[in-house]
């Protein structure tokens, strides 16, 4: 009979119709399986490059922060070594002022302790001699000190190792800026 539908071409309908099915359920479950762990590794991959570029940023805004801060602390150093030493006259005024800077130069220091604890110490071997140079020159001042060769040497001697301390904590703190290793800590008569 030729145009009857038999129960084997039924059965074989159905048969071929369900291992078609079943295959594309499969393929389903194997496409999911491999698009779920394609999807997880896209999503990690994500989140760590946004991470990365979190994490950039922060430095980057810290470096900005840091890097004025190093650039005040070198700023109120020379400013102050530069008007201690061509100053010829000092009343209670100017000595109150140059105190006062020195105060705000020593606050600067300590704050670079906590942004930057590998300078600190270079930023503090500054200190020192800032200090001692101001001493000497008021000290000589208001003691009326006959001003001779002898008191213009030591008054040259202490401005220059100001001065190289200065410079030592201006090449820690470039070091530090460009990741090169830091310099050996300031201290008088290690070259300078």
């Amino acid at each position: 009979m030729a145009g009857e539908i038999t129960q084997e071409a039924i059965v074989l309908a159905l048969g071929g119709a369900g291992i078609g099915a079943t295959g594309a359920i499969v393929a389903q479950i194997v496409g999911g399986i491999f698009t779920t762990g394609r999807e997880k590794r896209k999503a990690n991959s994500d989140r760590e490059l946004w991470e990365l570029e979190a994490e950039a940023k922060r430095r980057d805004r810290s470096i900005e922060q840091k890097t004025e801060l190093m650039t005040e602390i070198l700023t109120l150093a020379e400013n102050l070594i530069s008007d201690v030493y061509f100053r010829s006259h000092f009343d209670s005024g100017v000595t109150a002022n140059q105190n006062a800077q020195y105060d705000e130069l020593r606050r600067s220091v300590h704050r670079l302790s906590i942004l930057v604890p590998e300078v600190y110490p270079h930023a503090k071997a500054l200190l020192n001699p800032t200090g001692r140079f101001m001493l000497t020159r008021h000290t000589d001042f208001y003691n009326n000190v006959e001003h001779s060769e002898d008191v213009g040497n030591r008054i040259n001697a202490e401005y220059a190792i100001a001065g190289s301390s200065v410079r030592s904590a201006q090449d820690a703190f470039s070091a530090y800026i460009s990741h090169k290793s830091l310099p050996e800590v300031f201290t008088i008569g290690n070259g300078y």
